[in-house]
């Protein structure tokens, strides 16, 4: 700015909108001794970015079936509420301006589902339980 002291008294008497500061920066541009302007580059950032999700999943599960196995077509499953997270990394391609990136996500979910019945024939009692965890890896362009 010390080659161009009026562009400090414009500075302070410009309205900051728009089409005020458009003159003063051509102004500030005419200024400079070599009549041409000089920018500063940045690289955009280029570390991947880390971030972790957590939830809750609820499950519901119900046999249909033609009668093969009656004893789980009739029954009544609890719902199961189960935590579920997944933990991930995005990449971006720095050659793109950050407008492409690879993400990467591993994912967890589990859940127990639990049935008790009594044979109104022969008074056995039955327990149904299934349980799942579940590992999933998912990759993407963004």
């Amino acid at each position: 700015m010390s080659f161009c002291p009026d562009a400090l008294q414009r500075i302070k008497n410009v309205a900051y909108k728009e089409e005020s500061l458009i003159p003063l920066f051509e102004y500030y541009n005419h200024c400079i001794p070599s009549g041409k302007v000089i920018y500063k580059y940045s690289p955009p950032d280029t570390k991947a970015r880390f971030y972790l999700i957590c939830g809750v999943g609820i499950t519901k599960i119900h046999f249909i079936g033609d009668n093969s196995i009656p004893a789980l077509d009739d029954e009544t499953f609890s719902k199961s509420v189960n935590p579920t997270a997944a933990i991930g990394i995005e990449f971006p391609f720095t050659r793109q301006y950050q407008l492409i990136s690879l993400l990467t996500e591993l994912q967890w979910k589990s859940f127990k589902l639990k049935s008790h019945s009594v044979s109104p024939v022969t008074f056995n009692k039955y327990n149904y339980t299934f349980a799942m965890n579940y590992l999933k890896f998912n990759a993407a362009l963004q």
